[in-house]
């Protein structure tokens, strides 16, 4: 029960500051974060020893989450299909997440030193994928992963992110591969569940 709470707490908090940055910007302080979550200041310094290690914990839990759900993919070898549902999560991540990564100013492609053991370990993972999917006959040859997953970083409009992700897409995807029906599919895989979990 004890962990249990803290795993909530933590949630909170992380769910907390994302908020109060992308309203009040990078100045806000640990106190109103700490009021915003439902605990008290030394519970939030409890979870995250400093207020930059807190500002750091949303872009560190969306990496995390990708890296997990694509070395998953990679278990279960699969290609294609987990790509798409990753890019469409990423898509997903960084669109709820706009406000907060405007207010800190962060780059598509410039990652932070705290962030970058989880970036690398998705981009480790994807590649994967993406050898087995080109080998497939699945992706064009010229499509790079790290090309694509920056243009995905930088679909931010909610309105807009499905018709941009089926774009992405199609530019990347061989001849032949029905692309409308890969993005329909993504609602009832377990990947996709737990992308939407993570929000």
């Amino acid at each position: 029960m004890v962990r249990a709470d803290a795993t909530l707490n933590r949630q909170r908090l992380v769910l907390a500051v994302r908020d109060a940055v992308a309203e009040e910007g990078p100045g806000v302080s640990v106190r109103d974060i700490a009021d915003r979550a439902g605990v008290g200041v030394t519970t939030l310094y409890r979870h995250f020893p400093s207020k930059q290690a807190l500002l750091d914990a949303p872009s560190i839990d969306r990496w995390a989450t990708l890296a997990r759900l694509a070395g998953q993919a990679v278990a279960g070898r699969g290609s294609l299909p987990e790509i798409v549902d990753v890019l469409d999560g990423l898509t997903r991540m960084v669109s709820t997440d706009r406000g907060f990564i405007a207010a800190l100013d962060l780059e598509v492609g410039h990652t932070p030193s705290t962030i970058r053991p989880w970036k690398h370990r998705f981009d480790r993972h994807l590649a994967a994928l993406w050898v087995a999917a080109q080998r497939r006959g699945e992706l064009r040859r010229y499509a790079d992963p790290h090309d694509v997953v920056e243009l995905a970083g930088m679909i931010r409009d909610p309105r807009r992110r499905e018709r941009m992700m089926l774009t992405l897409v199609n530019g990347i995807c061989a001849e032949g591969v029905d692309t409308e029906r890969l993005l329909r599919r993504r609602s009832d895989t377990a990947m996709w569940r737990a992308v939407l979990r993570s929000l």
